[in-house]
């Protein structure tokens, strides 16, 4: 699930996955076209997380040991 602000409801709104129309991968994040039960559409954009810098993670067990 996840929330949307529609257009026609003026509120945000909760959707399912059956409301996904599609999926674009970019680069700074995947955006997903929706449609509400009441027939609005449209798009919402989930930003990429930052990545963690080469060998953070090492660092962090290498010290924990």
């Amino acid at each position: 699930m996840f929330d949307i602000h529609c257009p026609r409801h003026r509120s945000r709104v909760l959707l399912t996955a059956s409301a996904v129309e599609r999926l674009v991968n970019t680069g700074d994040g995947v955006v997903v076209h929706w449609h509400c039960y009441c027939g609005a559409r449209g798009e919402r954009r989930f930003a990429r997380r930052p990545a963690h810098p080469h060998g953070a993670l090492d660092a962090s067990i290498e010290s924990a040991a």
